[in-house]
């Protein structure tokens, strides 16, 4: 296993934004949205058939964002997504396991494009 790509169908917009988190939302807020983004992660990699435990060592994740966000508002997104890779294709998400990650817009998807890459 080289490369997963999984599309998640999410519209971003300011509410998952970086400066609406670090403003104060709510902690049960930010526990939801946690929650949904580790379910929608793991729904695309079991349907790839990629199962809990199939570890593939050290990643680079790349992510694609079709938003209105400035680049660096993806932050919360981006840990949700990682957290969510925890258990399934990673380890841990520390630097041991998580070696680069990197993100672009790309207004030609629906969502947010992930791509895990093994790591070398």
């Amino acid at each position: 296993m080289g490369e997963v790509k999984i599309l998640l169908p999410v519209k971003v917009t300011s509410k998952l934004s970086l400066n609406k988190i670090y403003s104060g939302v709510h902690w049960s807020v930010r526990c939801k949205y946690a929650e949904q983004f580790h379910t929608m992660v793991q729904m695309e990699l079991l349907k790839q058939g990629i199962y809990r435990g199939s570890y593939i060592g050290a990643v680079e994740v790349r992510f694609k964002f079709n938003s209105n966000l400035d680049i660096d508002n993806h932050g919360y997104i981006i840990k949700m997504v990682i957290d969510g890779l925890k258990g399934y294709l990673i380890q841990d998400d520390n630097k041991k396991y998580v070696k680069k990650s990197s993100q672009e817009f790309d207004d030609t998807i629906d969502g947010i494009e992930v791509t895990i890459l093994k790591y070398h």
